[in-house]
């Protein structure tokens, strides 16, 4: 529908004619959509003619910045294992070929295992955007630089291999993990399917994902709607003749993915001797109650996460730190994975041999206690205005582009930053008491030692 591919100069000429009258509707709706925008809030335009459009005005940023989510990864991938990472690969060496200058320093490309994305960054509106969606142009690569992207990649495993001693330990727990093949597959791929990437079926994959409709565009910039708009048309209509013709593929947006669950404990023991602090990591998935608010459960998971690192006696780094553990650093994080999964993960650095079985018991049994949480009321009211403190003024304030971009990435539903603030200032102990529970009662578990010979 919106890309020109050239049969003949006579059906070319009367295809494209036909393509520009579409386009031109199209964008003739879309610039109808008046709407007034609230400075550093996020809002969905309706009228897009891509899979989703978020424009932030923030009056005092420097630059605009665009980023553009295909929410295709490895999770969706039924070719050769990490076909989409190379793909992305290939898209941003295809996009710098028809560059006047280099890749920007604020530029990136990542792929997770349920999307693809690509951001730039400029203080020249218009290119921050062309970068991005150069990206779905129609890849005009010759063979030996398909071949040479490919040995880039290798190399990239390569390093990734020899950064990280331990990764057969992190493949065991993402199997154990997520209960699915696809989630645990590493993005980048394995040296024999890296070898088996073919030229033809990364074109066509570029071809089927890379479309301008299935892409979700954020854009945070200092121009007003009435400009931005103006740029997004100007930028769909000239990226929109550079792609394939897919107008005649049936296309329906990527369900929310589900995820396996029963109850499971795994621990693992690996003794690395390049390292010389032994650690121990905890991750657990836990199944909840997905009928709960999404604005609820994201200020749930907010304050669940600032009590677990309490450094208080109520808090569990403060268990650990006042146990006397020896515990040099210590990294948690609390998430949604899913919209019916959490997932806690900690990674602890020790200072010696038994502090590992030390901290384990620790962690296990202050998880296990968490359903019988009963603190002082001053106690809970000191760490909810913490944390309400920080996210409404301080160095973690809300950011609502941030939570649309992990929604997206994620294929989460979309939380409303105000609507979290008001739900984190009701919450109770018995509502923590009861994602606690849930922790508890249903969690999948795996625990490694990682040891410093």
């Amino acid at each position: 529908m919106y890309n020109c591919i050239l049969l003949s100069d006579f059906l070319g000429s009367c295809f494209c004619f036909a393509k520009r009258l579409t386009i031109s509707l199209c964008l003739l709706l879309f610039i109808g959509c008046e709407q007034q925008m609230s400075p550093n809030t996020i809002t969905s335009i309706s009228g897009s003619p891509f899979a989703s459009l978020w424009y932030v005005y923030v009056p005092d940023l420097q630059e605009t910045r665009a980023t553009l989510i295909f929410q295709h990864g490895e999770y969706d991938n039924d070719k050769v294992h990490g076909l989409p990472h190379f793909v992305e690969h290939l898209a941003v060496r295809n996009a710098n070929k028809h560059r006047s200058k280099a890749i920007a320093p604020h530029d990136g490309a990542w792929t997770t295992r349920l999307a693809t994305y690509y951001s730039s960054s400029s203080t020249i509106p218009e290119e921050a955007l062309a970068n991005v969606l150069r990206h779905t142009q129609a890849l005009k690569l010759h063979y030996d630089e398909i071949i040479a992207e490919r040995e880039i990649v290798k190399r990239e495993y390569e390093f990734r291999v020899r950064d990280e001693q331990a990764r057969d330990i992190w493949t065991n727990t993402g199997a154990f993990i997520f209960q699915d093949e696809r989630m645990r597959r590493d993005p980048l791929g394995t040296p024999q399917s890296i070898a088996a990437f073919k030229p033809p079926m990364a074109i066509l994959s570029h071809r089927k994902t890379h479309q301008l409709r299935k892409g979700h565009l954020i854009l945070l910039t200092p121009e007003r709607w009435a400009r931005a708009r103006e740029l997004v048309n100007t930028a769909w209509a000239r990226a929109s003749t550079q792609q394939h013709d897919m107008s005649q593929q049936p296309w329906s947006p990527p369900q929310q993915f589900t995820l396996p669950f029963t109850n499971g404990q795994l621990h693992q023991e690996i003794t690395v001797p390049t390292i010389a602090t032994s650690r121990f990591y905890l991750s657990q998935r836990t199944r909840v109650n997905s009928d709960v608010d999404v604005n609820k459960f994201e200020a749930l998971i907010l304050l669940a996460s600032d009590f677990l690192q309490d450094r208080s006696a109520y808090g569990m780094v403060g268990a650990l730190y006042y146990d006397d553990y020896q515990i040099n650093t210590l990294d948690l994080n609390l998430e949604m994975i899913s919209a019916s999964d959490l997932l806690l993960t900690l990674n602890a650095k020790t200072s010696s041999e038994t502090s590992l079985g030390d901290a384990k018991r620790t962690v296990l049994q202050f998880l296990d206690n968490l359903q019988f949480l009963d603190m002082p009321e001053p106690e809970f009211a000191r760490i909810k205005g913490q944390l309400l403190a920080r996210l409404r003024n301080g160095s973690d304030k809300l950011n609502s582009a941030d939570y649309v971009f992990k929604a997206l990435v994620g294929r989460l539903p979309v939380p409303d930053t105000d609507q979290i603030l008001a739900a984190i200032e009701a919450l109770t102990q018995d509502d923590l008491r009861n994602l606690f529970s849930q922790m508890v009662t249903s969690s999948r578990r795996a625990t490694v030692f990682i040891r410093a010979e």
